[in-house]
C-alpha cells in the first residue's frame, strides 16, 4: 500500500512538472507570435512594397519591453537589419536600422538607450582572409566578448540565428572578439583597420 502511494505521488509530481513546462513553452510561443504579428503589421502598413521574407533573428526582453532584431530585404539596395523596440503590450514604439556584414565576419551597431548602450548586429559564416588576401575563411561563433577601455569585459553566449543583442554600460569599447564553442578566436574588431567599424545609430519613433 505504501509503495502504491509513493508511485502515485511520483506520477502526480511528474504530471505537474510536465504541465509547467508546457505552459511555459506555450507562453513563450504566444509572446513570440504576438511580437511577430506586430512586426508583420508594421511592414504591411508602412512598407507594403517590401515582399521579402520576414526573419526575426533574435528577441531580447528588457525592463520596459522587448527588442527584436529582424531582416526583411527584397533584393533592392544594400541589405540591412532592423531593430524594433516594443513595449510590454507588444506594440512597436520605435526602431532603427543596422549594418549587415559583407566583408568582415560580423557587424556592430550601437545606440544609446536610457542609462545604457544597446549593441546589436549579425554574424557571417565566413570572414575576409586578411585585408589584402583573396578568398574567405569560415567561422563558427557561439560567444561574443566586449572589452572596454577601462579593462572591464562582458561576454554574451545568447547568439541566435547568427544575431546578437547586448545591453552594456555607456563606456568606450576597446575591442570585440568572437569565439566558437571551443573558445577559439574566430574574428575580432581590431583586425579591421576601419575607424567607423561601430555603426552608431538612433531610435526613431513610428
Amino acid at each position: 500500500m505504501r509503495k502504491t502511494k509513493i508511485i502515485l505521488s511520483i506520477t502526480i509530481l511528474v504530471i505537474i512538472m510536465a504541465s509547467v513546462v508546457i505552459i511555459k513553452n506555450n507562453s513563450s510561443k504566444f509572446k513570440n507570435d504576438t511580437l511577430e504579428k506586430a512586426i508583420e503589421d508594421y511592414y504591411s502598413k508602412n512598407l507594403p512594397e517590401n515582399k521579402g521574407e520576414l526573419k526575426i533573428n533574435t528577441i531580447k526582453e528588457i525592463d520596459d519591453g522587448y527588442l527584436a532584431l529582424v531582416e526583411k530585404n527584397y533584393g533592392e539596395g544594400e541589405p540591412y537589419s532592423t531593430l524594433f523596440l516594443l513595449n510590454k503590450e507588444k506594440e512597436i514604439v520605435s526602431m532603427t536600422s543596422g549594418n549587415i556584414p559583407i566583408s568582415p565576419g560580423f557587424s556592430v551597431n550601437s545606440l544609446e538607450y536610457n542609462d545604457s548602450n544597446i549593441i546589436f548586429g549579425t554574424i557571417n559564416d565566413s570572414k575576409m582572409n586578411g585585408i589584402n588576401e583573396v578568398g574567405r575563411i569560415g567561422i563558427d561563433v557561439s560567444e561574443i566578448k566586449l572589452e572596454f577601455t577601462d579593462g572591464e569585459e562582458l561576454t554574451d553566449k545568447t547568439i541566435e540565428n547568427r544575431s546578437y543583442i547586448m545591453i552594456v554600460p555607456k563606456k568606450d569599447i576597446k575591442d570585440i572578439l568572437l569565439y566558437n564553442s571551443k573558445n577559439e578566436l574566430q574574428d575580432r574588431m581590431s583586425d579591421y583597420d576601419w575607424g567607423n567599424f561601430i555603426n552608431n545609430v538612433k531610435l526613431q519613433g513610428v
